[in-house]
């Protein structure tokens, strides 16, 4: 285990929907000197994790900075996960601040996608906060292109459902031209 100084990117091939992909991880630093390093990472960023020590107040108190600066910095349909990591030493902390208490922040809760606590340490959680970033990159993905092929597209947190046909309406509509 060791602390992130500047950034790192590391690329992970993801299986979605027996569909495999890569995806190039940045692990940016975050501290304050570094500050101006990561907000030119959320340009063009697809999702973001943010992650904050649950066994310190202060970090955690800093969670609904960091989604203000992703909305700001970040294109408007960005997809974010939360992540309270060190959940292996939360019996132990006094300033344990759940993921439970992250949810009920009104400027976080809006926007994030889902919240999970992890452990670095043992891996737990990691697989499932990654999962649930890469599926909601993947529906928002299907969303946009089907959205431009003409197709509907019905999307939420819990399940998935995709129809590829389009409306009866936009079908009459359309008439066939030829050259």
């Amino acid at each position: 285990v060791w602390d992130t100084v500047g950034q790192e990117n590391i690329p992970v091939t993801v299986c979605v929907s027996y569909r495999y992909g890569t995806v190039l991880v940045w692990d940016t630093a975050g501290q304050e000197r570094y500050r101006t390093i990561t907000t030119s990472y959320y340009r063009g960023a697809m999702g973001i994790i943010i992650v904050y020590d649950v066994t310190d107040r202060e970090t955690a108190d800093n969670v609904s900075r960091w989604v203000e600066e992703c909305q700001r910095y970040a294109n408007e349909d960005i997809v974010i996960v939360v992540a309270g990591t060190k959940s292996d030493m939360k019996d132990g902390a006094v300033d344990y601040v759940s993921t439970d208490d992250m949810k009920t922040k009104e400027a976080v809760s809006d926007v994030v996608e889902g919240f999970f606590e992890v452990s670095a340490k043992t891996g737990q959680g990691v697989d499932a906060a990654f999962n649930c970033l890469t599926d909601a990159l993947v529906a928002k993905r299907l969303e946009t292109k089907n959205n431009i092929r003409g197709a509907t597209v019905k999307v939420g947190k819990k399940k998935s459902s995709i129809s590829l046909a389009q409306s009866r309406d936009e079908s009459n509509t359309k008439k066939k031209k030829c050259c």
